[in-house]
């Protein structure tokens, strides 16, 4: 039965096909393309296509044939870790970057970063503290996760 794009989005927690695709291979363990392929019907050929071949050499999954399964050794799934720290987040409601560093699993550095774009892009507020580090309010639970591809650097206007 095919999975609308809707029900992916809440089912595997992210907006992004080949990080859908990569947590449906995840759960079956090992799956055909055939019934990926009718599961994900509402996906164009060519965009399902390009999404397999790239998982299979990015090494995220192994193609055996017909069948698709995930390597022992794969490696994660770019942004996984943003995944992570967001789902933290909703969690936690009210954190510190070091809080949610240690949640998420994730470096210190990163986190900070993280915090900083969200709260620049209104998903987060920033908890007024005394000389201390920065406490994060989280606005909006109802975000799955915000995606952005690339964090763009603002240019002043003259």
């Amino acid at each position: 039965m095919p999975i609308s794009s809707a029900e992916r989005k809440v089912i595997f927690k992210t907006p992004v096909l080949s990080r859908q695709m990569r947590k449906y291979v995840e759960a079956k363990g090992k799956v055909s393309i055939k019934q990926m392929r009718l599961d994900f019907a509402d996906v164009g050929t060519n965009s399902f296509y390009k999404s397999v071949y790239q998982m299979v050499e990015a090494g995220s999954v192994l193609r055996d044939g017909d069948y698709l399964s995930i390597l022992a050794d794969a490696k994660p799934i770019v942004g996984s870790l943003a995944d992570c720290a967001w789902q933290a987040a909703r969690l936690l409601k009210c954190f510190t970057a070091a809080k949610l560093a240690l949640t998420s699993g994730t470096k210190l550095n990163y986190a900070t970063t993280l915090c900083a774009k969200w709260a620049e892009a209104g998903h987060l507020v920033r908890l007024e503290t005394d000389g201390g580090p920065y406490i994060y309010r989280l606005i909006s639970t109802s975000i799955i996760r915000p995606v952005r591809t690339r964090w763009k650097k603002q240019r002043s206007q003259k």
